[in-house]
């Protein structure tokens, strides 16, 4: 079943929410509850789709990151996105192998 109109607003809110408090400049720590508390809220809020409501709130910081990225290769006249998100990528796997 599709995810509801209200949960993709909710999801949408809710990664908006969390791009914002993130930009705030928050430690991990805190912003890792944040994640958690809105991950929380929107299964609560759709139980019977809870999944999907998860998924659509990832897709949506996967497309806001994803056009954040190419705003900044923009203005810088480069691809540091790219590098930054290649070398991100590079140690997460380093750290899943360890």
């Amino acid at each position: 079943m599709p995810l509801s109109l209200s949960g993709r607003a909710d999801a949408l809110a809710a990664s908006v929410g969390l791009i914002t408090t993130a930009r705030a400049g928050l430690p991990s720590g805190e912003l890792g509850r944040q994640v958690v508390a809105a991950m929380t809220d929107l299964q609560n809020r759709h139980p019977g789709q809870a999944a999907q409501a998860l998924a659509w709130f990832i897709g949506q910081l996967a497309a806001q990151a994803g056009h954040a990225c190419d705003e900044w290769d923009k203005a810088a006249g480069g691809t540091p996105a790219a590098e930054w998100l290649t070398a991100v990528g590079a140690h997460a796997a380093r750290k899943r192998e360890s």
